[in-house]
């Protein structure tokens, strides 16, 4: 299963948070991604990059399964925009303060 994983890293912890949720998927034989521009802070993680241009253009290499969403409401509406483009459901964990979704 492949899954992009889309974090907030300017809440509280959500880097743990998605640091946590690498490793478990990992061990469950999951392949991970993260936008590129996320990439360089996880570099001790078993993650690959995924290019935003490429989606941004229609290029969906490799099929995303899920999408997952670390971070608060924001972070969650951002990422089922992008969970759209890549017809795939989202699964958000919050990790900010209210989490009204």
């Amino acid at each position: 299963m492949n899954i992009l994983l889309i974090p907030n890293l300017g809440k509280k912890n959500a880097f743990e948070c998605t640091c946590e949720v690498i490793g478990r998927l990992s061990g469950y034989g999951c392949k991970c991604y993260l936008f590129e521009d996320k990439i360089e802070q996880f570099s001790q993680m078993p993650v690959e990059s995924y290019s935003i241009q490429s989606l941004e253009k229609g290029n969906i290499d490799p099929k995303i399964d899920l999408v997952i969403s670390v971070g608060g409401d924001g972070t969650l509406i951002h990422s089922a925009r992008r969970a759209v483009q890549l017809d795939c459901p989202v699964l958000g964990i919050n990790a900010g303060r209210l989490g009204f979704l």
